[in-house]
């Protein structure tokens, strides 16, 4: 009897047991109320635009690219940048577009080809030019020289005007040293007076010929080197008109 009772209370404690772990974890469980759901959250905006086409030059985000696509994407966006700075620079210079630009400067290119092919096929050679006007130089030189030596002798001879003589008398035979010195005037001029002998003074009182000049030496030098001073001072104010290394 003892023995049941004893196994009794112990079902019964058992029992009480579970009972008071079922109700406290009852009272552990919290309470979560019911909320409002925003409808609007799931709704769609009213006026949202239509997705825009992807642009074909962005590579989509999935995808793997090698090198020659990559700089092929570059190019494409390098040659928009391009094509609207020309547009740009275009307008700014007062063209209507591109092609009018490209147009125009495509024009002048070509004159300056023409301008560079005409110096190609006319080179200019620079040492026959030198020579050219050194030799042009060198023969108004002689000349200059000639004249003047013609004007002292003529005056010698006793012609009436040394240009007389100047323009008759052959003069071809007349050279020029190393020196500088002229030869064969004098008898250039012999011959012509020979020749034509109306171009000479006519007689003095004293019953001479030509020229007067002093019987002095002292003075006829003086008088022989003032007209060969004056004869080639006369000479280059002729030349100054026409000179080619100014």
């Amino acid at each position: 009897m003892k023995r049941f009772v004893g196994y009794f209370r112990v079902l019964l404690a058992s029992i009480w047991l579970l009972f008071a772990t079922e109700k406290k974890k009852e009272e552990q469980k919290e309470f979560i109320p019911f909320q409002r759901l925003n409808l609007q959250f799931f709704a769609g905006e009213p006026n949202d635009p239509p997705p825009a086409d992807p642009d074909p030059n962005d590579p989509p985000k999935d995808k793997t690219f090698t090198q020659d696509d990559v700089n092929k994407i570059v190019q494409t966006r390098v040659s928009k940048a391009e094509k609207k700075a020309q547009k740009e620079l275009a307008q700014k210079l007062g063209y209507d577009s591109v092609e009018a630009m490209e147009a125009a400067l495509n024009k002048d290119k070509d004159k300056d080809k023409d301008k560079d092919k005409d110096k190609k096929t006319d080179p200019i050679d620079v040492d026959a030019l030198l020579e050219s006007k050194l030799k042009e130089e060198r023969e108004k030189t002689f000349k200059r020289l000639v004249n003047s030596e013609v004007k002292v002798i003529a005056n010698e001879l006793g012609f009436a005007d040394w240009e007389d003589a100047l323009a008759l008398a052959d003069l071809t035979q007349v050279k020029e040293d190393e020196k500088g010195n002229i030869s064969g005037v004098k008898e250039a001029l012999e011959a012509l007076a020979k020749k034509k002998p109306h171009l000479l003074k006519q007689q003095s009182s004293n019953g001479g010929f030509g020229a007067v000049i002093p019987n002095n030496p002292p003075n006829q030098k003086e008088s022989l080197e003032r007209i060969k001073k004056l004869a080639e001072t006369r000479g280059a104010q002729q030349t100054t008109a026409y000179n080619p290394w100014a």
